[in-house]
């Protein structure tokens, strides 16, 4: 059984310390397995001939470098390696841009007045995404594409434990970029994930991610016991809830995180290499819904698809 806690905090939410993304459910669920898993080589750059300027986010136990403090807005290969804390089941950090004139002070007074711990600006500020390494199962560096436009970025970490990294973007989005060759893509939005082009395969995949919705989201990938549905996710979760399940609950014990892709917000797009052997996946997302505070994983945004 998963603690309230852990599905309290299993959202992207900004508590009153500061910004807190979210603890990926499934992460949490195996986080005993860390130890045992052997640590997995370094992560090879599928975007390596696309020409495209690189970003190298180091990050450590007390916050991260290898950003510069200016940049031209563009399309990026982002490389996240360093060092994981004894608490990270990620390798990474959110990468957001707050609406103009609001500083992460700002933001942090607004977790301290609101009643659940999420302020207002959490809806409108932008999350870039990509693909962090997941240190929790032995990762120790991840690759991902992103786009950055003119502003204020900062880097957060998803526990708030680190420093942020704050850089500015100037200049203006190039109007033609190179676009990496997608296998799959990836749609999500209010409250569904749907692959619109190609299809997930065995081997190495290049994900485009897409979020067509309103909401920032995110895509938690991971294996399942072979047979799983959509309806043994649901059961899983109306028992969590304290609900009947009207079908037979998966055993998120015995589940297999495989990628964690960003939060995105509005008409973002990502593209993250992700390998997957033949067998039976599911992707969710637990970000809050702003009118229920409910998490959209509870509110049917999770599926299931089969790799042959």
């Amino acid at each position: 059984m998963i603690s309230t806690r852990t599905r309290i905090t299993a959202v992207p939410v900004l508590a009153a310390a500061g910004l807190v993304s979210s603890i990926p459910f499934a992460l949490k669920a195996v986080a005993h397995q860390a130890d045992a898993t052997p640590e997995a080589d370094a992560v090879a750059n599928p975007f390596a001939d696309l020409g495209l300027p690189q970003l190298d986010l180091v990050v450590t136990p007390e916050g991260f470098s290898g950003i510069p403090e200016s940049l031209e807005a563009g399309r990026y290969v982002l490389t996240v390696s360093g060092e994981a804390g004894e608490e990270d089941f990620i390798l990474g950090g959110m990468i957001v841009q707050f609406p103009e004139g609001v500083a992460i002070e700002d933001v942090a007074a607004q977790a301290a007045e609101s009643e659940s711990g999420i302020p207002d600006v959490f809806y409108e500020t932008t999350f870039a995404g990509g693909k962090p390494a997941l240190a929790g199962m032995g990762e120790t560096s991840a690759v991902s594409v992103i786009d950055l436009t003119p502003g204020e970025w900062h880097v957060l970490d998803q526990m708030f434990a680190k420093a942020p990294l704050s850089f500015t973007v100037t200049g203006e989005m190039p109007a033609d970029v190179a676009e990496p060759e997608a296998n799959v893509t990836l749609e999500m939005g209010e409250m569904y994930f749907e692959v619109t082009d190609g299809e997930f395969v065995a081997g190495e995949n290049i994900v485009h991610l897409f979020n067509a919705g309103v909401q920032p989201h995110f895509a938690e990938i991971m294996m399942v016991p072979e047979g799983t549905t959509n309806e043994n996710i649901k059961a899983a979760i109306d028992a969590e809830m304290g609900g009947t399940p009207e079908a037979e609950p998966v055993d998120f014990s015995q589940v297999m995180p495989v990628a964690y892709l960003s939060e995105q917000s509005e008409g973002v797009s990502s593209w993250s290499p992700v390998t997957l052997e033949a067998g039976t996946y599911a992707l969710m997302c637990w970000v809050a819904d702003p009118e229920t505070g409910m998490p959209h994983a509870m509110m049917g945004m999770h599926s299931v698809f089969v790799v042959e």
